[in-house]
């Protein structure tokens, strides 16, 4: 079988999305609330302002190990509450204003955390294109220059070994993986934002406007 790499768009790419998605996985067209976390400011009386993901089953005591976690320092830490790659992927997520903008998501991100996999042809290729139609319609409506950041998911359900047993003949299977993590993730997964001010207007930042004006 003929392997086409670029014979397809984006509109391609979300219409078969959409048919996968149509009836049990719809929950990942849906917007992702944000749950609110109060803690308490660093010890240097700084406040924190944080977003990241958490498993659901997260206890009551994630307040004390979180103010615990920032007074450490940065080398020191564990990622319990993710790195800076995947808070930025809460952002991202949290300001997708369309269906066809959180499937963007989802995929772009998927995609993206196989490129230093090296993951044999043709799935490299094919897991490649598919990213960059993402990206590129992600592009229409944030700026692009926050995309040379890396974004990452807090677990891949779907990860390179798995990818590594199958042929991709085409965009679709890229896809029916990507729904899967992405299913995975919103089942098992919160997004979170830990704020010492939890009533105080949300503080600027970097990413606090990543769409275009």
């Amino acid at each position: 079988m003929e392997i086409k790499f670029d014979s397809f768009s984006w509109k391609d790419v979300y219409l078969y999305w959409q048919l996968k998605t149509n009836d049990l996985l719809n929950c990942v067209n849906q917007p992702i609330p944000c749950q609110k976390i109060k803690v308490s400011e660093t010890s240097d009386k700084r406040r924190v302002y944080y977003h990241s993901w958490l498993k659901n089953d997260y206890s009551h005591d994630i307040v004390s190990a979180f103010n615990r976690w920032m007074e450490m320092p940065l080398y020191d830490r564990d990622l319990l509450f993710s790195d800076e790659r995947v808070s930025r992927s809460t952002k991202l997520m949290l300001q997708t204003r369309t269906e066809a903008e959180r499937a963007a998501v989802w995929l772009f991100i998927f995609c993206t955390s196989f490129e230093k996999s090296n993951l044999p042809f043709p799935n490299n290729i094919m897991i490649e294109y598919v990213g960059a139609k993402a990206r590129k319609h992600l592009e229409n409506a944030f700026q692009k220059w926050q995309f040379k950041y890396h974004h990452r998911f807090p677990h891949l359900f779907i990860n390179a070994t798995t990818v590594r047993n199958v042929v991709f003949q085409d965009y679709k299977a890229v896809v029916d993986y990507a729904i899967i993590n992405s299913y995975m993730i919103m089942k098992e997964y919160t997004i979170v934002l830990f704020d010492s001010q939890s009533n105080a207007i949300p503080l600027p930042s970097l990413f606090d406007d990543l769409r275009k004006q």
